[in-house]
């Protein structure tokens, strides 16, 4: 099982971590100069759970019997879109990969939940899934995870068809948060590309497991591409393991330095540490989920 008693019991401790990282950066200082330099009020829009009480308009609830939000001129809406890869390599070959990038997406989509204005989860593999949009208030979690759970890892990865497809518009501000492997065959870097066009903050949460670190056994193996299931015959000698490790540090170091020169946050998530941990890492060090 994925989503544990206890994974969900972690949710909530990690947001309130957060909360504590992300102080100064709520609602208040959200301040953007596109309607002028003062906190104005603007509009209302239909209260969902998890809204700021403090902003219900309680003179409409008690000529209209229903609840309404207060929205400010100046409040910059953010919305959070976290992209799972749901190719085939996530899967990994015991599973642990794709359940631990299930834990980091939901972990990620609660922290949105209850921080930000709204959450999209989408999953993509050759194109964009359906996965779920829009999603406001932290008790959506709990339609999300079983929907999460069954989600299958298949079928290839390619970043720039599926991003060609563009993620759900409006006047929000949008923080795009990439959660894959990464192995893709044409390369990465034109999907990265097309989504940074859309206008959006663009981070890549950069999934490695201990069997992507080292090459195997020594002896004669048989390789079978996870996602084309092309295969070929390998004699793995001490040196074949040593260029092996070397040529994926090297691709490591090669995929953080682009996303940096493309100005996209970059992370690696080793998955043999703690979710908890990693998540604490990722806000106060990495910066992920930083508006700026």
């Amino acid at each position: 099982m994925v989503f544990t008693e206890e994974f969900i019991r972690s949710l909530e401790y990690l947001s309130i971590v957060a909360r504590k990282i992300l102080s100064g950066q709520e609602r208040a200082d959200r301040e953007s100069l596109r309607r002028g330099s003062s906190i104005e009020f603007a509009d209302h829009r239909r209260y969902t759970p998890g809204d700021e009480l403090r902003y219900l308009d309680w003179n409409v609830y008690a000529r209209h019997g229903k609840l309404f939000v207060k929205q400010f001129s100046a409040e910059e809406s953010i919305h959070v879109h976290v992209l799972l890869d749901a190719s085939r390599s996530m899967a990994g070959g015991t599973g642990a990969k794709g359940d631990y990038a299930k834990r980091l997406a939901a972990a990620l989509v609660y922290i949105g939940l209850a921080h930000f204005d709204a959450v999209s989860l989408l999953p993509f593999g050759t194109a964009l899934g359906e996965g779920a949009r829009g999603l406001r208030g932290k008790q959506r979690i709990f339609d999300l995870l079983p929907v999460l759970e069954r989600l299958p890892f298949a079928g290839e990865t390619s970043f720039e068809q599926a991003f060609r497809s563009p993620l759900p518009r409006g006047r929000d501000r949008r923080i795009v948060l990439v959660v894959s492997d990464l192995y893709d065959l044409e390369g990465y870097t034109r999907g990265l590309k097309l989504l940074l066009a859309q206008g959006a903050l663009v981070r890549v949460l950069h999934v490695v497991e201990e069997a992507d670190l080292e090459p195997g056994k020594l002896g004669r193996l048989r390789l079978v591409d996870r996602e084309t299931r092309r295969s070929r015959e390998l004699l793995l000698s001490p040196e074949t393991q040593e260029r092996y490790r070397r040529v994926l540090e090297a691709w490591l170091e090669e995929v953080e330095a682009w996303c940096l020169a493309a100005e996209i946050g970059y992370a690696r998530v080793l998955t043999a540490v703690p979710l908890e941990k990693v998540v604490v890492e990722l806000l106060r060090r990495k910066g992920i989920l930083d508006r700026r």
